[in-house]
């Protein structure tokens, strides 16, 4: 079993103005959830789903750890995030499948 932590991030909260940036104790939300998740034992994977440049670019910061550019169509206020675990699993794990064999992924999602 793969265990993969997703850290879903999109910019533009309506309710509270760029959330994901928003700083408790000198660290942002952002990183205090990947912090957070790198504690968890057994995870195989943490992968940071954003379309906001400045989430993504914690890329130079944590090492070990996926940011992925979240496309448009997932990025809105109305976008399921069933349908960004759903793209991520297929950019990951598609790959991984073959005739007569089942690999089993086991998500937490890290919700920012």
């Amino acid at each position: 079993m793969i265990n993969v932590v997703i850290i879903p991030a999109r910019a533009g909260s309506k309710r509270l103005k760029n959330k994901n940036m928003l700083k408790i104790k000198k660290k942002t939300l952002v990183e205090r959830t990947i912090i957070f998740s790198k504690k968890i034992k057994n995870i195989d994977k943490i992968i940071v789903s954003s379309n906001d440049p400045k989430v993504l670019a914690y890329s130079k910061k944590f090492k070990n750890i996926y940011f992925i550019k979240r496309p448009k169509n997932l990025s809105t206020s109305k976008s399921l995030l069933i349908y960004t675990v759903n793209y991520l699993n297929e950019l990951f794990f598609n790959f991984i499948g073959c005739k007569n064999c089942n690999h089993i992924i086991s998500t937490c999602i890290a919700i920012t």
